[in-house]
Formats: C-alpha cells, sequence, structure tokens
C-alpha cells in the first residue's frame, strides 16, 4: 500500500516538473558557433545580458549569451549608430538586449570620449551614445 502511494506521488512528481520545465524559456545562441566573422558592425539587439568581445573589426567571439532566438528578429542585425569596432572592444548588453557598454582596450583611442567624433549612416552626427 504504501508502494502505491509512493509510487503514485512520484509519477504527480515528474509530471509537474516536465511541466514547469517546459513553460520556461531556454535561450539558445542562435548560433552554430560562438566565433562569427564577417561582422559589418555591432550587432543589436542580442539576448539579455550577451557579452560580445571583438578578435578584430569584423570578427568577434561570444563570451556570454547569444543572438536571439525570436525568429521575426534578423539574427545578422549589424547597427550603424556606433563607431566601427576595434580589435579588444567588449560590448555588452541589457536586460532588453539593446547594447548597454562598448568597452575599449587600455590605451585605444576612444571615440566616445572625443567631443568632436561623429558616428552614424549620415556622416555628421555628433556622438550622444549612451551617455558620452
Amino acid at each position: 500500500m504504501i508502494y502505491k502511494k509512493t509510487r503514485a506521488s512520484l509519477i504527480i512528481l515528474c509530471v509537474i516538473t516536465i511541466a514547469a520545465f517546459s513553460s520556461c524559456t531556454v535561450f539558445d545562441s542562435g548560433a552554430k558557433d560562438k566565433i562569427v566573422t564577417g561582422a559589418t558592425g555591432v550587432p543589436e539587439p542580442m539576448q539579455p545580458g550577451t557579452v560580445i568581445k571583438f578578435t578584430d573589426a569584423t570578427t568577434f567571439e561570444i563570451m556570454e549569451g547569444g543572438f536571439p532566438t525570436d525568429s521575426s528578429i534578423d539574427v545578422y542585425a549589424y547597427t550603424d549608430a556606433y563607431f566601427p569596432p576595434i580589435a579588444g572592444n567588449v560590448v555588452k548588453y541589457a536586460t532588453d538586449g539593446d547594447i548597454l557598454d562598448i568597452e575599449y582596450p587600455e590605451g585605444a583611442y576612444n571615440p566616445y570620449m572625443d567631443p568632436d567624433a561623429s558616428v552614424g549612416s549620415d556622416g555628421g552626427s555628433k556622438s550622444t551614445v549612451r551617455g558620452y
């Protein structure tokens, strides 16, 4: 009798656990590899909390997170609202998947700290990106 109650309880527990995990959103990188080549700029959006590091102007490694899994988003959407990346740039993404911070390697020219630098496809707008 106790065996049947224990067995029934375990089955119910398993069903509840499976139901709970199947309703969770699990993020996948959205990319086959964690190294992306041929980038034409800084990708945006990405999964919340993603961190990428550029190894050169067109190649980056996904350190944490990945591309969005929403099929309505172009996985390889690059924005020209930021300066072109350089080797050593670390890009951090906020909880909404938009760019939170772009870090430059020590000693490298950081155009966001230059009040005379301009960015954007119009070639003339002043940089007001993220408070810089």
